[in-house]
């Protein structure tokens, strides 16, 4: 009989139903500039570096065809449809910036399979600024904030261009005019209910009576049976976010502009935009929790509630009390923390300002420090050697080696991302302190010494002592930076217990330390302009040759070719995926032991967490330690295996994950060695349908149309009465 639990098995002495309270964020990567069947091909890569979510530009079609610098650089902040996610042929192509719709699903599905979650930008504060007004699908005129007048082209006058961004204090309790003006230009939504800018000044003209608004598109209607009905432009806009939960299966998303959206459009649980978020994420992935927002503010992958953040520009935490007093169930991109705190240390050059925190929660706040419209500080690596190893969730921004510097500011406006975010060039930085991130950086934080030039703290999991301070055995990660442009040495403390080896997992310190009377003399090198840092844990399992292999009946699975973009800037790196074609395949973990103690546990994860064998434990629960895991049988002390039924496994690429446990003592955090391995999965062909049906007598000219259902097949070829294919 298949077992279910929440982990309950000791490592050791560990029980990690212990783990859920120190649980770590994701990290998420905001990948930009890049179309989806380049993403697609990314994704082995992606998801065994460790990224676990994925920000996504807005997949929308512009008022603009063309390449990459079209309509002066549109990413797809300046929309024309936004049920177009490029499967209608309009504005001169059928794809969007980025894709087609296809290629879009096809993208998000393989993520999925490869645990890794999908954010799309969301825009909905505004439509496009161009072509014409009244050609925007869905709307019309007074959808959008302005007044009727004779003398203007279309007769219809827009709002004036935004000045007053929202620095009146509580923006003027949702009366503000930066929730009327034109951002950029934009066309800029009437979003408010109540109607409350067309009774007061400046007195717009009135939305329009609800109407029906796309006859004809019942695909478009997914809680009406198909039926047209009609509706304002508040309702409009929930319609289409709960569509696209259906068209693209997003897990979150990033709400774009959400400073210039009254709080009451966002509502609250119950009711409101980010309602519909929830509820379709609900109800698409088969939760029965009505709770809309309990699992958003956790720093843990396995969510029950989408991920909702959102891009309100302010320089203080108190800035966006408007939203947060009224109820507004979202987090924030963390600019207060970007700009009070991120910049002094690593653009400023005074690291002792990591003490005097300021900023968003980690519980509120998604920490980054560099986007697509945000600098990033003249220390780069150091920073994000910071908040890949805080607490919280940290975005890394990548444009896909697809955008050449010299063209920011000139053919774009979107800013150039971290070259090395998937290793390229050569540069394992942000690889590498995501393995981090994903083994050691989790619990709580504290601080162990601060200073201008030098910075160092602890992360550890308070179940030792439930204090909310570090005990002795406790210790999971110690972390040092240094700007100085010189080796620096500090005896710091830690709560790891006397005797413990600590490893540095950077590289950029080869010498071990040893904890003595709760203390270390922690050297961080000097680094290259001046950026160093180390982050020192016990050692972990280290992998003995491939350390997840594949066979059936005794025979190694095959491998296929696969080439892994480096987009238009770097070279493509060529390598060889597992290619798994049988119905029963197992899977093996190899390993050496870690230095000076042992391993004696080890649980695989497929994908999300799908079960892949009856006989096997399953570990269900919330926490990112073991949600998600089976239980594998030891083969050897060094050998571990799951014998995995592929029967109910989609075609397509998927993420393994073995986790190999340390023995530990009893009550200490479990220390573990991550291993991730991508497999392509290719049992059977692609599922195609055409219309007309096989054997279908046509008359005239007609068109026929392949469908793939399950997105797998790469290319078609079609013959017409036994002819040559084409």
């Amino acid at each position: 009989m298949k077992r279910n639990q929440v982990a309950k098995w000791l490592a050791g002495a560990v029980s990690i139903a212990a783990l859920a309270q120190g649980a770590r964020g994701e990290v998420i990567l905001q990948y930009f500039e890049t179309q989806w069947d380049e993403i697609y091909q990314r994704l082995p890569e992606i998801a065994e570096i460790g990224y676990e979510g994925m920000w996504t530009p807005p997949p929308f079609k512009s008022p603009v065809a063309g390449g990459q610098f079209a309509g002066g650089g549109n990413v797809g902040y300046s929309l024309f449809d936004r049920f177009d996610i490029g499967d209608v042929p309009q504005r001169g192509s059928l794809g969007t910036r980025y894709g087609t719709r296809g290629s879009l699903r096809s993208m998000v599905d393989n993520a999925h399979f490869c645990d890794i979650k999908i954010y799309p930008d969301i825009v909905f504060n505004h439509s496009g600024n161009g072509p014409d007004y009244r050609t925007y699908p869905g709307t019309v005129a007074n959808d959008y904030h302005g007044w009727f007048d004779g003398t203007q082209p279309g007769g219809f006058k827009r709002a004036p261009r935004m000045t007053d961004y929202g620095n009146a204090p509580g923006f003027n309790n949702g009366f503000d005019p930066t929730f009327t003006e034109e951002l950029a230009g934009l066309f800029d939504l009437q979003t408010e209910a109540d109607h409350r800018f067309t009774t007061a000044s400046p007195f717009f003209s009135a939305p329009p009576a609800a109407f029906v608004r796309q006859p004809g598109w019942n695909e478009r209607y997914p809680f009406n049976g198909g039926s047209n009905v009609p509706e304002t432009t508040v309702q409009f806009m929930y319609r289409w976010i709960d569509w696209l939960g259906y068209a693209m299966d997003y897990d979150g998303v990033r709400l774009d502009a959400a400073k210039h959206v009254v709080a009451d459009f966002l509502g609250v649980p119950g009711s409101g935009f980010n309602h519909e978020i929830q509820w379709n994420f609900q109800n698409r992935r088969g939760f029965s929790t009505t709770d809309e927002y309990s699992d958003l503010y956790k720093n843990y992958t396995r969510r029950q509630n989408a991920l909702i953040f959102s891009e309100i520009f302010v320089g203080g935490n108190s800035d966006v009390d408007y939203w947060r007093n009224f109820g507004v169930k979202m987090r924030f991109i963390d600019f207060p923390r970007k700009s009070s705190l991120i910049d002094p240390a690593f653009s400023g050059g005074n690291l002792a300002s990591l003490s005097s925190f300021s900023g968003m929660s980690d519980t509120e706040g998604v920490m980054f420090c560099q986007s697509h419209d945000t600098g990033p500080p003249s220390k780069l690596k150091l920073a994000y050697a910071y908040i890949l190893t805080q607490v919280g969730l940290p975005v890394v921004y990548f444009t896909g080696n697809n955008l050449n510097g010299s063209d920011v500011g000139v053919k774009t406006w979107l800013k150039t991302g971290h070259g090395g975010a998937l290793g390229d060039y050569g540069d394992n930085v942000l690889p590498n302190l995501i393995y981090i991130n994903n083994n050691f950086a989790r619990g709580r934080q504290w601080e162990r010494w601060s200073e201008s030039g030098f910075y160092a703290f602890e992360r550890y999991d308070d179940i030792i002592t439930v204090n909310s301070s570090p005990d002795a055995g406790e210790g999971l990660l110690l972390v040092g930076l240094n700007n100085t442009g010189s080796s620096q040495t500090r005896t710091v403390n830690t709560c790891f217990a006397n005797g413990t080896v600590l490893h540095d997992y950077t590289g950029n310190n080869g010498n071990d330390l040893t904890v003595s009377g709760g203390q270390v003399a922690l050297t961080v090198p000097a680094g290259i302009n001046g950026e160093g840092w180390v982050c020192y844990a016990p050692y972990n399992a280290t992998a003995n040759g491939a350390p997840i292999r594949f066979s059936s009946g005794g025979v190694p699975a095959g491998t296929m070719n696969w080439v892994v973009p480096g987009g238009s800037l770097a070279t493509n790196k060529p390598r060889q995926v597992v290619r798994i074609t049988n119905d029963t395949v197992d899977i093996d973990v190899y390993f050496n032991q870690p230095f000076g103690g042992t391993a004696n546990n080890v649980i695989l994860k497929w994908g999300l967490g799908r079960s892949l064998n009856d006989s096997a434990t399953d570990f269900t629960g919330s926490d990112n330690v073991s949600g998600g895991y089976e239980q594998c049988t030891q083969i050897t002390s060094n050998q571990w295996r799951l014998t995995a039924s592929m029967t109910n496994v989609p075609n397509g690429l998927h993420l393994v994950k073995a986790r190999v446990f340390n023995q530990r003592p009893g009550g200490y955090p479990a220390l573990f060695q991550t291993f991730t391995k991508a497999v392509y999965v290719d049992r059977v062909g692609p599922s195609l349908s055409t219309t007309p049906n096989n054997g279908d007598t046509v008359f005239g000219d007609f068109v026929a149309v392949i469908t793939n259902a399950d997105r797998n097949a790469a290319l078609v070829d079609v013959s017409l009465d036994a002819g040559s294919y084409s």
